[in-house]
């Protein structure tokens, strides 16, 4: 760390150890205040990183009921993943610089555990003055903010995990099958390795990958009829990403059904498998796929197809993927097709239109500034939606705002000498005026005005009357008619209970013994004490209830007295009111221009609504130039130019790696540099005679070999990136093109055998240490000690397989 005079002005005011250390302060003291316990020696390194950055602190919620987890997750959140490791190590000298200097002023004191608490004398301003501005004090304020909330956020290294120091996928640690009768089947898996699994044809290998997929949200099952969906309940499978891991289980949909919607799911910490009778439905398909999402660090990206296509927009998800993460038998040696379902409609244009996210050619950065460049844009369109009706309104010389103006003057709202206005501000300002003129105009003191002032008053009280009346008749009725429903309830269950008269009064009856077969009663009887008890209960419910009915009736009928005396009344004061206006014209004129006054003011009122969001030429002009500035500079980093640069750069790379797994394998073609073709989605040798694609090369050995170099080196990618693509690839059968189904080793030429060992050793050396997990369900079984340690099942006794015999048997 440089000495402070020879840090720049800026570097040293900025980051001056004064400020941090109050920063600091802050931070620890809500962290204390809250947990009620010491801050971590972590937590200063934590919190300034995101409160000196600007966009961060801007982003930083207002209140603690946004969880931490939940908004570092979000848009708003995201941005503090961008560059944080690195501000966070470019910015740690100065909080230490900060911590001494706070530890020597007595802000803190350092524990004896490494931990920090604050001086409680220390008292920070809450309002800014001429040495503290607005910014230095919200600086403080979502230091004290963040140290609260972090407080309530979990283990602090949950919170660094959240930060970006977490894996972003997830492996398969489980395969689980419960059988119908309870019993459960369960596969472990080994993380980061090669997992074989090895046996005969008819053993149940290739159903696992359509039990992985089923379970990891595909709308209908592919898991094939026969043994395993008559013996199955459910399916499972444990994910595990780090410490956290993912139970989830899905029922099997059966023969009748394409899929099932009853879904297991638990999450949490060292899981263990759980009991059939646990699995009660919890989750919809929805939901699970929501959760993997999340799992899989899948953030929100959306892909806009270009103006002029056909295709819909959409998002990235787990489905899409999932692509990458399985080779089917009659895939891993396909000459025409390199990925997961790539012969189904739409799907090669599906990935082709994703596979830029997931190489992570459009980063997380990219994705928030495709989402501000969406959200500009609509700006832009409704501020030149504002013009253009603006220009409307605007016509020729402001006819329509001078026209309400002019009909403002004639009823008195303006004054008769008001100037015709030349500006928007001078139109608003005439407007506002006319709106909030007097609207009534004051009635000559006569004595008709009196009068019929006074008649108006008591045309009003007696309406108010009148509909008290109403609703003191209309409640008195609904409580007659409850009553007349709980007298008729009420007698029938009178009648009911009414009952026990019939029986003969025994005090030896014993009500805890069955009188037919003289056994002790669980629950004993009600005796005839208890019965008649409710009874006589009813009864007086009954009495209180028919006693209170005619008071009720007679209340209804004094209620209806008063309303025909009101209605009377009512009649005569409307004669009264019409007879004084006969006699006084004057005062009904002024109440005609009062109404037209107001008429007129509500007309004004909705049209300078219209014209609040519209401003003067000059002022608008600039906030479109700036919004269309803003918006050129995202659309040059985001230029379909440069993506396509980092795009080539990555398959540059990419392409390297797969040429030198070739020429290992000494494949055929591996003399000329291989690369991926993501327009035509396929392995491309490039010869001097031009591109050859994987279709045309020749040799089952070649389709093989290029499927798993591919892969292999896409799954080294996305664990070496930390991509959103689950850590695992499964391949069935990749030694099909030397090993039929039913050929013994002894069958197999010398040739294909070193082959076949160059592929394995290939796949065990470029996994190992690589982040990511293999399973291969094989039919191969190589006698060599490296082999068989890559083995966690062999299924050849004709008895050991996915479904055990006991399941039928016991069916």
């Amino acid at each position: 760390m440089k000495h402070w005079h020879k840090r720049s002005m800026e570097e040293a005011n900025l980051l001056n150890p004064a400020f941090l250390a109050v920063s600091i302060f802050q931070c620890v003291k809500g962290y204390s205040e809250t947990a009620r316990t010491n801050a971590p020696y972590v937590l200063p390194f934590l919190v300034t990183p995101l409160v000196l950055h600007k966009i961060t602190r801007e982003n930083i919620p207002r209140g603690v009921n946004t969880t931490f987890s939940t908004w570092i997750t979000q848009r708003q959140g995201a941005h503090a993943k961008i560059g944080y490791p690195e501000r966070t190590r470019s910015i740690a000298p100065y909080v230490k610089e900060a911590l001494a200097f706070a530890l020597a002023n007595q802000l803190l004191t350092s524990n004896s555990d490494g931990s920090f608490s604050t001086n409680q004398n220390v008292a920070i301003p809450s309002r800014s003055n001429d040495n503290i501005t607005d910014e230095i004090l919200e600086c403080f304020k979502k230091a004290h903010f963040c140290g609260r909330w972090l407080a309530r956020a979990g283990k602090i290294e949950t919170v660094m995990a959240l930060l970006g120091g977490q894996a972003m996928s997830f492996q398969i640690q489980k395969i689980i099958l419960y059988s119908n009768a309870g019993r459960t089947h369960v596969l472990p898996f080994r993380t980061n390795s090669v997992n074989i699994i090895t046996g005969a044809s008819k053993t149940g290998k290739s159903a696992l990958i359509h039990i992985v997929d089923y379970c990891l949200g595909r709308e209908t099952s592919n898991i094939p009829e026969g043994v395993i969906l008559k013996n199955v309940s459910w399916f499972g499978i444990h994910l595990v990403r780090e410490k956290d891991e993912l139970f989830v289980a899905r029922r099997n949909p059966g023969t009748d059904k394409a899929s099932s919607e009853e879904i297991y799911i638990e999450k949490g910490h060292i899981l263990e498998v759980p009991n059939h009778d646990r699995l009660i439905k919890n989750a919809n398909l929805n939901s699970l796929n929501e959760l993997l999402n999340e799992f899989a660090g899948i953030s929100e990206y959306t892909f806009e197809p270009k103006p002029g296509q056909t295709r819909k927009t959409g998002i990235a998800d787990i489905s899409k993927a999932l692509i990458y993460c399985f080779q089917e038998q009659s895939e891993v040696a396909n000459q025409h097709f390199l990925f997961h379902r790539q012969g189904e409609q739409f799907l090669p244009q599906s990935i082709k239109d994703y596979m830029l996210f997931f190489l992570g050619v459009v980063d997380k950065e990219q994705v928030l500034q495709k989402e501000d460049q969406r959200r500009l844009k609509r700006e832009l369109r409704k501020l030149e939606i504002r013009e253009a009706e603006k220009e409307r309104l605007k016509g020729s010389s402001f006819e329509r705002a001078h026209a309400l103006i002019a009909e403002a003057v004639s009823v008195g709202l303006l004054p008769a000498d008001q100037q015709r206005p030349q500006s928007w501000i001078e139109v608003k300002e005439a407007l506002r005026k006319a709106v909030n003129s007097r609207t009534e105009q004051e009635f000559p003191e006569t004595l008709y005005a009196q009068e019929l002032n006074r008649l108006f008053e008591t045309q009003k009280s007696l309406r108010r009357e009148h509909r008290a009346a109403n609703e003191e008749i209309s409640a008195l009725q609904a409580l007659k008619s409850g009553g007349d429903g709980f007298t008729q309830e009420a007698k029938e269950q009178r009648a009911r209970l009414s009952s026990v008269g019939l029986l003969p009064s025994s005090e030896e009856a014993d009500n805890t013994v069955c009188p037919f077969c003289s056994s002790k009663l669980e629950i004993p009887t009600p005796d005839t004490e208890a019965i008649r008890a409710n009874l006589q209960n009813i009864t007086k419910q009954l009495e209180y209830v028919t006693r209170d009915l005619p008071h009720i009736e007679q209340m209804i009928s004094e209620a209806e007295s008063r309303q025909a005396e009101l209605n009377t009344k009512q009649k005569e004061v409307n004669a009264q009111i019409q007879a004084v206006q006969r006699i006084n014209r004057q005062i009904e004129e002024f109440r005609d221009l009062n109404a037209k006054r107001a008429l007129v003011q509500g007309r004004l009122g909705l049209y300078l609504e219209t014209l609040d969001d519209i401003k003067d030429d000059s002022e608008t002009n600039d906030e479109v130039e700036k919004l269309k500035s803003r918006i050129q500079a995202l659309e040059e980093v985001l230029d379909d130019d440069a993506l396509q640069d980092r795009l080539n750069s990555v398959l540059s790379l990419l392409g390297r790696e797969i040429s030198d797994m070739a020429q290992t394998l000494k494949l055929e073609h591996s003399a000329n540099p291989l690369r991926l073709d993501l327009k035509k989605l396929t392995v491309i040798a490039d010869t001097e005679k031009g591109p050859l694609p994987l279709e045309r090369m020749g040799s089952g050995e070649n389709w093989v070999s290029l499927h798993l170099i591919a892969h292999l080196v896409l799954h080294r990618w996305f664990a070496r990136k930390n991509l959103p693509v689950p850590n695992f690839i499964f391949f069935d059968q990749p030694t099909q093109a030397y090993f039929p189904p039913e050929v013994s080793d002894k069958d197999v030429r010398n040739s294909d055998m070193e082959s076949v060992i160059r592929m394995f050793k290939l796949i065990s050396e470029k996994v190992r240490d690589a982040g990511f997990q293999v399973i291969i369900m094989e039919h191969a079984d190589i006698q060599q000690n490296w082999y068989q340690e890559m083995i966690i099942k062999k299924w050849w006794d004709g008895t050991t397989k996915l479904v055990p015999l006991e399941w039928i048997e016991d069916n």
